[in-house]
């Protein structure tokens, strides 16, 4: 397995309340763990660290290049009238950026004139754009937006309804949605379990099961936690 994230010695105050001290750790790819505390313990600020929102004022942190490391929005805005399915697609950007990349290519392809030197280049970046799109289930992406959001039980008719028109606990829901749909190498979850039924927890509890990546987990479920271990 390799390293996600080093921690080595990492301090980190505010004002003068110190909140982590001398934090050794390693996270790898396939980490599962929950961070269990009081309120005030550092457990939001190791996630802050991890997403590169603050830094150690002492010690280093390392994150392997090119890891992508996702946390759920706390609060989900929603002035741009995008719908529920709109806001979920959000998760996939990965995939909208390759898919926009291989088209790009295929138009360059298609361009080549006999002979171009440039054309075993465009050839070799083709197949491996169309790999990477298998890879990630391009081809099913839309599918992939549905089953997560039922999952979360949001039924088909809200898929195109305006986020604005949500609670703020559906909302909650939205931005889980979007975060898992990201499937990033770290997933952090904050209180997932927040404003989901026995239902949607039963789901997520299959979905973080199968799931391929590493995840930290803060949570008050103590049912949920003992579920997942």
């Amino acid at each position: 397995m390799s390293i996600l994230a080093n921690f080595s010695n990492v301090m980190k105050h505010y004002g003068s309340q110190e909140v982590l001290t001398g934090i050794d750790w390693q996270l790898q790819d396939r980490t599962r763990a929950a961070l269990v505390g009081r309120n005030g313990t550092g457990k939001t600020t190791l996630f802050r660290l991890l997403g590169g929102e603050v830094q150690p004022d002492h010690g280093n942190l390392i994150l392997r290049p090119g890891a992508v490391i996702a946390t759920m929005e706390q609060e989900m805005r929603a002035e741009d009238g995008r719908t529920l399915r709109e806001e979920a697609s959000r998760g996939l950007k990965h995939i909208e950026e390759l898919q926009e990349e291989f088209d790009r290519t295929t138009y360059e392809l298609s361009q080549v004139k006999e002979g171009d030197a440039h054309a075993e280049k465009l050839l070799d970046r083709y197949g491996y754009l169309e790999e990477r799109l298998q890879q990630v289930g391009a081809y099913s992406a839309e599918a992939r937006v549905k089953s997560v959001l039922s999952g979360l039980h949001f039924t088909d008719a809200d898929l195109d309804r305006p986020l604005l028109e949500f609670s703020g606990g559906q909302k909650n829901r939205a931005g889980l949605a979007k975060v898992l749909l990201r499937d990033p190498d770290l997933l952090l979850l904050d209180e997932p379990t927040n404003h989901l039924d026995l239902d949607a927890i039963e789901w997520l509890e299959n979905f973080l099961d199968s799931y391929q990546g590493a995840y930290l987990i803060v949570s008050h479920d103590k049912v949920f936690l003992n579920r997942l271990s």
